[in-house]
């Protein structure tokens, strides 16, 4: 049921179409007014206002209103046309399609027609001089868009029926949004809430809503749904603090809205004119509706307008109000009663509706228009069918005036805004595109849901998320004070920040907890994978996690006299020893043949005979020896070649000496497998030692099904040797990694456990592969998604995130004191065994070379022919020695 006039507006509108009507001769006017049966109201309103004029103008038009009712019969319309000689129509439903009602030929329509509904494109065309008193859909989609932007919306939620006034606008709102590259969903709601399907289709709808997280929605519909809509949205918490709707209906009241006035949602709601147009009192002025050449006082307009620069803020006195206070709204309708009192927006349109008529039609008396009989044949050119004198005035909907082409143009659209419990006028917006708004929708902090509330919170154990403390038992601990972890801190900053309580429960299914509806919270981290969003809703990421290589170090080494060998390879000493010999042999020609070198400055006399052989080829070698273990060289090169050689050389060892110590004592402590296998590709690589992980990971199935390497080959391995490397559990492949030679690949699940509790493992890989995010899971429906999510925003802005991170996450094996290699870098006896090996070895080769060339040295003959080398002692050899000394 639509609205109609209150007494005090059936006042104005007797005395407004007293001031159109009262100049001229009385003329009989024939409007028809085309209705459904739902419209009774509408139709009384256009009656009543008819009636009052008749009854008090003392000359002029004398209105008669004729009732189209187009439910029961298609041809009603060409019964009152033949009978009563309509001379207008009113259209507050649209034309039937043509029918025959036996007659040959179709009576002709009135000449003028004024719609107060926007036509559908299948509509048929009028070939009637056609006003349209509702605004363009292109008006209406640039007046919703230009409305949405100005709070600064970048996305939308549309839910829509084809029974709403905005429905023709829809395409070109669609269009703006491809244009602007908004992002916009739009979902049909039904017609009609009666039914359970109905109830169910709109569930789903709003289900949807709540899952993809919308919080800006549009609520394009008719006002009849508008009560199932929101209540179902309420019971769905769709209406909260941080929601924001827009309804487009002209006819929503606050009346409707009060229910929900405690949930702290905000709503903006468009009006044709300023709601109090009913309730307050008019200001009059006399300013003239213009039709051609006429000009006809008439009222300025209903309603004191605080927008308007030229109100002054006066309101009537009670004696010119007290004239109007006489008829009853609808009293003319039998059986229907008494309709509300608030005017809704298809009743001012037809009020204003029934004003353009009359002054057209007065204005056009004596005239004929001659109409063809296919009255519903479309118009060819509406600038020649429309050539209607300008109508501009002020009615119940706002500034009427009509284009070229009999549409509405130059009309201001209000914009008020409802929250909790107070509506406000807030704007306008206007045919040219000005927003002027002043909005009291603002920032608002996210805890009006979780404020104060006590949540029921699900945990279940897993380190570092949530973990028993060790003594609890000991210390008769429970509830919250028997675990600790990083799931538990979070939770209670959030409590800190979103002021809540809450208490928990300890389980074991996590998915069973999210899907019971019992619990608020469920403290467990989830991958984020898009399969879960279809059972749950998930927070930002909390942390990145991903896989990695473990192992248990091994006691396999080196053999034992050669680890010190380990920070080069087999290669590298190769290289290393034939770049001496090398150096040694360039030292050695340049020796022989440079002219400023020890060996030809010694031919010449340039130095002395012994030091000709100071670079020869075993000198050479000596000298190059000793640069290399740091210990410099016993002959220095002369000539400018051999010392730039050389210098080269002292460079070479500089750098390969300070290579080896640095990675000396790392390459002692650590087995082979560890030094060799850092990356997938060293893992493919090898075969010695076996690697798998748990079957149900979705890293085998992404191993198996790559075509890239190593991925490739470590999925290729992994199938062939299913039984012996993949496990049920994952736990089994991580037990089967502490017992040894084995290789997990590990989730980061693990990890905690590796670096804080067990000594005997070690990480291989220096950073996660196959990466992925973990959040915390919330039930399909929670409310509390946006306000967590917010928070922990700002805990991440407040450095509070990075706290928790370096409190459970830090990498360092503080625990692990029996390791001396790793925390204070002292290697034992087995990792210099070796080298005490070596230096036993070298002692025992310079006692055998010592033998060697003293009996050289014993059979020797002299160079004077005597049988001993050892000269013979003299009276003087004291004093001689003791010279030389």
């Amino acid at each position: 049921m639509r609205a109609c006039l209150s007494n005090r507006s059936l006042s104005v509108v007797t005395y407004l179409l007293l001031l159109i009507c009262c100049h001229g001769n009385a003329r009989d006017i024939h409007v028809g007014v085309v209705h459904r049966g739902n419209q009774e109201c509408h139709l009384a309103e256009v009656t009543s206002s008819a009636q009052e004029l008749n009854s008090s103008q003392d000359s002029g038009a004398n209105i008669s209103v004729v009732s189209v009712e187009m439910n029961d019969s298609a041809c009603a319309l060409d019964q009152a046309i033949q009978q009563h000689s309509l001379q207008a129509l009113i259209l507050l439903a649209p034309l039937p399609s043509p029918c025959f009602c036996g007659g040959s030929e179709r009576p002709p329509l009135p000449p003028i027609a004024v719609r107060t509904y926007h036509p559908a494109p299948a509509e048929p065309a009028l070939r009637s001089r056609v006003l349209d008193m509702f605004p363009s859909p292109e008006h209406l989609a640039t007046m919703l868009f230009d409305v949405m932007e100005a709070y600064g919306w970048k996305s939308a939620y549309v839910l829509y029926n084809k029974r709403s006034e905005f429905y023709q606008s829809i395409e070109t709102v669609e269009n703006i949004v491809t244009t602007k590259r908004w992002h916009a969903w739009f979902r049909e709601v039904p017609a009609k809430v009666t039914s359970q399907a109905d109830r169910d289709s709109l569930d789903a709808i709003l289900s949807d809503v709540k899952t993809s997280g919308r919080i800006h929605i549009v609520m394009m519909t008719d006002d009849d749904v508008i009560d199932a809509i929101l209540e179902q949205a309420f019971h769905r918490m769709l209406l909260t603090a941080q929601s924001h709707w827009i309804i487009t209906s002209f006819d929503v009241s606050k009346k409707q809205l009060d229910s929900f006035r405690h949930s702290g949602a905000r709503f903006t709601l468009l009006r044709q004119f300023p709601e109090s147009a009913i309730e307050n009192a008019p200001t009059w002025n006399e300013l003239t509706l213009t039709s051609g050449n006429q000009s006809t006082p008439h009222l300025n307009r209903l309603v004191s307008d605080p927008l308007d620069p030229d109100w002054t803020g006066e309101e009537p006195s009670a004696t010119e109000l007290d004239r109007f206070e006489s008829a009853t709204t609808g009293q003319n309708l039998s059986g229907q009663g008494r309709c509300r009192d608030s005017l809704s927006s298809t009743a001012q349109l037809a009020r204003d509706s029934l004003v353009v008529l009359v002054n057209l039609l007065s204005s056009e008396e004596g005239q004929e228009t001659k109409r063809p009989s296919d009255a519903w044949r479309g118009q060819e050119n509406c600038s020649q069918l429309n050539q209607s004198s300008t109508i501009t005035f002020r009615g119940a909907s706002g500034d009427v005036s009509f284009d070229g082409c009999g549409r509405r143009t130059d009309f201001d659209i209000y914009i008020h805004e409802y929250s909790n419990g107070q509506e406000e006028k807030v704007g306008f917006w206007t045919t040219d595109g000005v927003v002027d708004m002043n909005s009291t929708i603002s920032y608002v902090e996210m805890n009006r849901l979780l404020g104060g509330r006590h949540l029921q919170v699900y945990g279940r154990v897993s380190k570092p998320w949530i973990m028993e403390r060790k003594h609890a038992d000991a210390e008769g601990l429970s509830g919250r004070d028997r675990y600790e972890g990083f799931m538990l801190d979070l939770t209670d900053m959030l409590a800190a920040r979103l002021n809540f309580t809450w208490n928990l429960t300890m389980g074991l299914s996590y998915r069973d907890a999210i899907t019971s509806g019992k619990y608020d919270l469920v403290l467990f981290p989830t991958s984020m994978r898009s399969y879960r969003m279809k059972t749950m809703q998930l927070s930002i990421p909390l942390r990145t996690r991903g896989y990695f290589l473990t192992m248990r170090k091994s006691d396999r080494r080196l053999p034992g006299m050669f680890q010190f060998m380990a920070p080069f390879s087999k290669k590298v000493w190769l290289c290393f020893v034939a770049a001496i010999v090398s150096v040694s042999l360039v030292l050695a020609v340049n020796n022989r043949f440079n002219p400023n070198e020890w060996g030809i400055a010694a031919a010449r006399g340039a130095v002395a005979q012994d030091q000709a052989d100071n670079l020869n080829l075993p000198n050479s070698l000596w000298s190059t020896w000793g640069a290399a273990v740091g210990q410099g060289p016993e002959f220095l090169p002369r000539s400018y070649a051999g010392r730039v050689a050389a210098g080269t050389w002292w460079f070479f060892v500089l750098v390969a000496i300070a290579s080896y110590t640095a990675n000396l004592a790392a390459f002692l402590s650590q087995s082979t497998a560890q030094q060799e296998i850092k990356t997938l590709v060293d893992l493919a690589e090898q075969t010695d030692v076996p690697y798998g992980t748990a079957k149900g990971y979705s890293i085998v199935d992404f191993f198996q099904n790559s075509p890239e390497e190593p991925f490739k080959t470590i999925g290729k391995y992994l199938t062939d040797n299913a039984d012996e490397v993949l496990t049920r559990e994952s736990r089994e492949a991580m037990d089967r990694a502490i017992e040894g030679d084995y290789i997990f690949i590990s989730p980061t699940t693990y990890e905690y456990e590796i670096l804080k509790e067990r000594c005997d493992m070690v990480i291989l890989t220096a950073d996660y592969f196959f990466k992925f995010q973990v959040a915390l899971p919330f039930p399909l429906e929670s409310p509390y998604v946006s306000e967590v999510n917010l928070a922990m925003m700002k805990m991440a802005q407040d450095g509070e995130m990075d706290v928790l991170e370096n409190r459970w996450f830090n990498k360092k094996k503080e625990h692990c004191k029996s390791d001396a290699a790793e925390t204070t870098g002292v290697l034992g006896m087995d990792n210099f065994g070796g080298l005490f090996y070596f230096l036993v070895m070298g002692m025992a080769g310079a006692m055998v070379v010592f033998f060697v060339e003293w009996i050289w040295f014993m059979f020797k003959r002299p160079d004077d022919g005597s049988i001993s080398a050892y000269p013979e002692p003299t009276k003087n050899n004291k004093n001689n020695n003791t010279a030389v000394v």
